[in-house]
């Protein structure tokens, strides 16, 4: 056999014939079921203890919501952020002995 070159078998993604089997019997029986729908209904039932909703909505949302993907901020050229203050410290300073004696005026 080579390595590397596939000879035969079932194309990919292709369920096997127990998977076919289940479905199909899953279907004659419940025909109208469907898992995620399932544990929506599980999810949104206020008789059903807490934590067991609560994991039927971490099991459900990622087929609802995309999951957010985290993103690298960088500046020019792949270069680190320069931070600039927006003011500066002897104004900051101020600002902060107004707000304290307005505070303190009531």
């Amino acid at each position: 056999m080579t390595v590397g070159v596939r000879l035969g078998g079932r194309a990919a993604g292709t369920p096997n014939k127990r998977t076919s089997e289940l479905l199909n019997m899953l279907s004659e029986r419940f025909p109208d079921y469907h898992p995620v729908l399932a544990m929506a209904e599980i999810a949104n039932d206020t008789s059903v203890a807490v934590d067991i909703r609560l994991d039927c909505h971490k099991q459900i949302a990622p087929y609802v919501v995309p999951k957010l993907k985290a993103i690298e901020v960088s500046g020019v050229d792949g270069e680190p952020l320069e931070l600039v203050p927006a003011i500066s410290i002897a104004e900051a300073a101020r600002a902060i002995d107004f707000l304290m004696a307005s505070v303190a005026r009531g």
